[in-house]
């Protein structure tokens, strides 16, 4: 049995073969590593797929004001043609 403050040859550790324990333990750690990397896989296909999404609303948003803005010009000239229809229907006759 090793007292506090024994010098230790560090090749006997190196030679000294892990626990029952710790090796349960690494593999514990493995196995959460494994589920960590899953998870954040997961995540990031559920992000990607979300980003596309928003792509895709943003360009259909952009077609619809697009749409609204070519409306509203097409009634502005409508309305000034008919403006301009009305003010020579009613010229005095001289």
């Amino acid at each position: 049995m090793l007292k506090f403050g024994d010098l230790i040859d560090l090749k006997i550790l190196d030679a000294l073969e892990p626990t029952k324990q710790v090796l349960e333990m690494r593999q514990k750690f493995k196995h959460e590593e494994r589920e960590s990397i899953k998870k954040v896989e997961n995540s990031m296909n559920s992000l990607m797929g979300t980003k596309k999404r928003l792509l895709e609303a943003k360009r259909e948003n952009t077609k619809i004001i697009n749409k609204i803005q070519q409306l509203g010009k097409q009634q502005m000239d409508l309305n000034k043609q008919l403006d301009s229809t009305n003010k020579n229907l009613f010229v005095p006759f001289i």
